[in-house]
């Protein structure tokens, strides 16, 4: 039986993947194991909603050119994070901050992903709030721990070098397509 790509996760992740010529480590370095990944795309595994969304965006393609029905649990997710990025765009840093105590860590959604997106929201809370970039390095590097799959973080000391993160955060910033936060970070490069 022939599947399409509306009941096939794997195969349109594969599909766009070598229409864009991407390889796969590309696409799943810091999201998922290889074998996670073969499995999504032989079909014999399906990811999470989130992990899905992820994937898309890793490959630069909007979620918003799909229609999904996901769940309660993964909608609220979403909801929260992009309730958190438009405080951040606005400066309506009191509103963030109560936004980011509503994070719960939600079983059933890619928990490594969760993570990246909660500290992302802790170092913005860090470096525009409270003005403490010790504690802003401290979450983009949990939020880099979580990306980069070869990251190793001891207890005692990060091994990231400390203009790498800003420049992982100054691309951040871009990709997620704000200009003003943007130029604001050019002077750490």
């Amino acid at each position: 039986m022939k599947k399409f790509l509306t009941d096939n996760f794997g195969y349109t992740l594969k599909n766009i993947r070598e229409n864009l010529k991407l390889t796969q480590t590309a696409v799943f370095q810091g999201i998922l194991t290889r074998s996670t990944w073969s499995s999504y795309e032989s079909g014999n595994m399906i990811p999470d909603m989130i992990t899905f969304i992820t994937l898309l965006e890793r490959m630069g393609i909007s979620p918003d050119r799909f229609e999904f029905i996901v769940s309660e649990e993964v909608h609220r997710f979403f909801k929260w994070y992009d309730e958190c990025l438009f405080y951040i765009e606005n400066n309506c840093w009191n509103e963030l901050i109560e936004k980011r105590k509503e994070f719960k860590i939600l079983k059933q959604i890619n928990i490594k992903i969760q993570f990246q997106y909660r500290d992302f929201i802790d170092y913005v809370i860090e470096r525009y709030v409270n003005k403490n970039m010790d504690r802003a390095l401290y979450h983009i590097n949990l939020a880099i721990a979580n990306t980069v799959k070869d990251m190793f973080v001891s207890s005692t000391r990060w091994q990231i070098s400390l203009p790498f993160s800003f420049i992982i955060v100054f691309l951040f910033f871009c990709i997620t397509n704000k200009p003003r936060l943007c130029t604001e970070q050019m002077f750490f490069l």
